[in-house]
């Protein structure tokens, strides 16, 4: 039986269907909204944490960058701050200053918190209870000769991985705040890095042409040879050269082109880097030394001429002698590169600058300079060893001898080391003189004078005049007070441009001045602590130079005499001995001409300059040696037989040089070699007024040659009546390498390295263990 098929059915059953299906849909829907909206609040929380942790990270970073800025200005001014400086509390501690503070109260979206009541110290004492900070502490004060990667920017380009480090490290701590998601806090650390080659690291440092031609043989040891612009070396013996010679233009063997054309006589030597010394054998028979005249290599003279230069000079002295061609660029004392830029001449006597007096006017606010050229000209202003030294002795000349007048001040200078100067005027500020008794009395005035004698009658009776004085004639080739310099004169005793008036200054008096001040004064208030500068009168062009340089009077000059033992250096404690046991050095410096008379800083007068073994080469304070500088328009070395008296003799024989020993770095000008009149060489760098003949000057210092003289310009002559030279013992003085004479600086590269994020724990760890003194992080 077939079954019967319903046609009946319920209408809202489809319906129900539908609708649990779009409720099922609705409740996954929301479902997925709710959890979207979850993730996206999620993800937005998270963005935003991150958001906060940058923003607190960019903060500490931000820190950093404000500290650093403060201790690369401080170390600008001076890099031999004391020990504490830089940390809280110290001379130069590294703050928030008011302008960072402001930006960020100003800045709704990016404020810090804790800055508004940041104090230096309570973070140092106690970092965790403060919401932001910075904190800066020197790890060496004295720097130290360290290993850099051989990558790094050397402040000279030198291919040696080494440079005097000092070091700051500095500590940031930053914390944000959002009302959503709290505070995050970020924790880093970085260090400040200086490196420094000084150029007292130099044997031979020129900024011009570098010229060496010595007459008997010579040797170098020591240091590096290094110009800026071109060498010339000749010889008419042997010439041996035991360092790296380097030059940002050309090599050549034979004169300068302004000179002559004249080819070398003798044999040249030059190091090979790639053979070991032998200690069995003398330096001059090191296996090292390869001839530049006379090897088959290269079948004639190496030297630029050569169109093999580069290869040949890299294969057989590897490194030993290096030119423009191998890379080598010049290099400038800090300052100078931007003085010269300023003002777009590239022709100029810049480096002049370094020896002239602080200026009047250290504003430079002359209504023709922006800002930018005032702070070039500030910071070639701090370079002046006038702007560093602490005592300056300044002679004012009268019109009468009994009215010359000489001043000793010292710089008044803020808690950065600058000049303090009025706010008004830009004129520099000074304390009081310093008055200095006749029984301590460690300068004279000797204004020039021959010995006179009386115009006698025909029947050889004393003359007078229409008053009643008797009438006087200078006795020829005489000299009562001053001294005769035949070299000024062009070798002319008629000419009066050889008579120099004298700034006198006696070493040894000075140095029984200070030992006194030692036994009453605390080591700060010491007036010889960063150096002398002997402040000379100077004689202003009618129309200024293009190049801005002001020279002495060539009249007047500095001499030094009775300095066989030196005074201490800066760092000294009370019992008048130099902290550490080490000697701290300082320079001499003047804006005129200077002349050295008898052995200078050599308590022992031994030693040798060309050998590095002889322990005399160099010594401590206690007796012995200091790293010292003498700094002058023109150096003239006198020995120890020498009398001002006798300077106008004709005769060579009355002024006869005997055995003189000479330890200082000399910083001075030459007379460039121009229109066939010699400069003179590295070898007659030091300026001569005796015969020599014979004898022997033992000179172990560094020479460096910045500038050309313009005072003192009487050209390079050699025999009589000027001078005959010496048998030059000279070399580097290894001292400089680790303690250089302060306070000059050289070639400074600023750089920041090793910067690291820390935990929390292992910042707070850090902190405390710097105060507790431990430096090695």
């Amino acid at each position: 039986m077939k079954k019967k098929t319903s046609h009946f059915s319920c209408p809202y059953a489809n319906r129900g269907s539908i609708l649990l299906g779009v409720l099922i849909f609705a409740v996954i829907f929301a479902i997925v909204i709710v959890s979207l909206i979850r993730f996206s609040n999620s993800s937005a929380r998270l963005n935003h944490i991150d958001h906060l942790s940058n923003e607190a990270r960019l903060g500490a970073q931000s820190l950093l960058n404000h500290g650093m800025a403060q201790i690369h200005n401080s170390l600008s001014t001076n890099p031999y701050p004391p020990a504490d400086a830089f940390q809280p509390g110290g001379t130069r501690e590294v703050t928030i200053r008011q302008s960072l503070i402001d930006f960020y109260a100003d800045n709704e979206d990016s404020r810090l918190l804790g800055l508004d009541v940041f104090s230096p110290e309570d973070f140092f004492q106690d970092p965790e209870s403060h919401k932001s900070g910075l904190v800066a502490v020197l790890r060496d004060q004295e720097g130290r000769m360290s290993e850099v990667s051989p990558d790094a920017l050397l402040p000279d380009g030198a291919t040696q991985t080494t440079a005097d480090v000092r070091e700051v490290l500095v500590y940031a701590k930053a914390t944000t705040n959002s009302p959503s998601v709290g505070e995050r806090t970020s924790y880093v650390r970085q260090t400040f890095q200086m490196l420094d080659r000084s150029l007292y690291r130099y044997a031979v440092f020129y900024d011009g042409d570098l010229e060496l031609w010595p007459g008997p043989d010579m040797s170098f040891s020591g240091g590096p040879i290094h110009s800026n612009s071109n060498i010339f070396l000749g010889a008419n013996g042997n010439l041996r050269i035991h360092n790296q010679v380097t030059t940002a233009g050309n090599f050549f063997l034979g004169r300068h082109p302004e000179r002559s054309s004249q080819s070398v006589g003798g044999n040249i030597f030059l190091r090979d880097f790639s053979i070991d010394a032998d200690s069995s054998l003398a330096m001059n028979d090191q296996p090292y030394l390869r001839d530049l005249t006379n090897d088959p290599a290269w079948s004639g003279l190496l030297d630029s001429n050569n169109d093999d230069f580069r290869s040949l000079a890299s294969q057989n002295f590897h490194g030993g002698l290096l030119s423009q061609e191998h890379g080598v660029t010049s290099v400038m004392p800090a300052g100078f590169d931007g003085l010269q830029n300023l003002f777009g001449i590239e022709e100029g006597n810049w480096n002049h600058h370094l020896i002239r007096p602080i200026s009047q006017n250290q504003n430079f606010d002359d209504g023709f300079l922006n800002n930018e050229q005032r702070e070039i000209l500030q910071e070639t202003e701090r370079e002046k060893w006038a702007y560093q030294s602490d005592l300056i002795v300044r002679l004012v000349p009268g019109p009468t001898p009994d009215m010359d007048n000489v001043e000793i001040v010292r710089p008044r200078r803020d808690s950065e080391g600058r000049v303090m100067v009025d706010p008004v005027t830009g004129a520099p500020q000074y304390h009081d003189p310093i008055e200095v008794d006749d029984a301590s009395r460690f300068y004279s005035v000797e204004r020039y004078a021959p010995e006179m004698q009386p115009v006698l009658d025909s029947e050889g009776n004393p003359t007078f005049d229409s008053e009643g004085e008797p009438i006087l004639e200078r006795i020829p080739e005489t000299t009562a007070s001053g001294l005769f310099d035949y070299r000024q004169a062009e070798g002319s005793e008629s000419n009066a441009a050889g008579e120099i008036n004298l700034l006198r200054f006696d070493m040894g008096a000075f140095r029984d001045f200070t030992n006194d001040l030692l036994t009453s004064h605390a080591p700060a208030e010491i007036p010889h602590l960063e150096g002398i500068f002997f402040e000379m009168p100077e004689v202003v062009p009618s129309t200024p130079r293009d190049d801005l340089v002001v020279g002495a009077d060539p009249s007047w000059a500095v001499q030094i005499h009775n300095a066989e033992v030196l005074p201490t250096g800066r760092r000294t404690n009370a019992a008048g001995r130099v902290e550490g046991g080490e000697s701290a050095g300082l320079p001499f410096a003047t804006n005129s001409a200077m002349y050295v008379e008898g052995h200078f800083n050599s308590p022992n007068q031994g030693g040798s300059s060309t050998d590095p073994e002889n322990p005399d080469r160099f010594g401590q304070w206690d007796g012995e040696e200091m790293p010292v500088a003498l700094v002058a328009d023109s150096i003239t070395l006198l020995s120890s037989a020498w009398q001002n008296q006798n300077s106008r003799r004709s005769n060579l024989a009355q002024r006869s040089a005997q055995n003189t020993v000479v330890s200082a770095a000399l910083v001075a000008g030459n007379v460039p070699t121009e229109g066939g009149t010699y400069s003179g060489g590295v070898e007659n760098y030091p300026r001569f007024l005796e015969r020599w003949s014979g004898t022997t000057l033992t000179y172990r210092g560094s020479i460096i040659g910045l500038y050309a003289s313009e005072s003192h310009l009487g050209g390079w002559s050699f025999g009589a009546p000027i001078y005959t030279a010496p048998n030059r013992d000279w070399g580097y003085n290894s001292g400089y390498i680790d303690r250089p004479p302060r306070p000059f600086r050289g070639l400074t590269v600023y750089r920041r390295v090793y910067f690291q994020e820390l935990p929390g724990p292992e910042f707070y760890r850090q902190i405390e263990r710097l105060r507790n003194g431990e430096l090695n992080l």
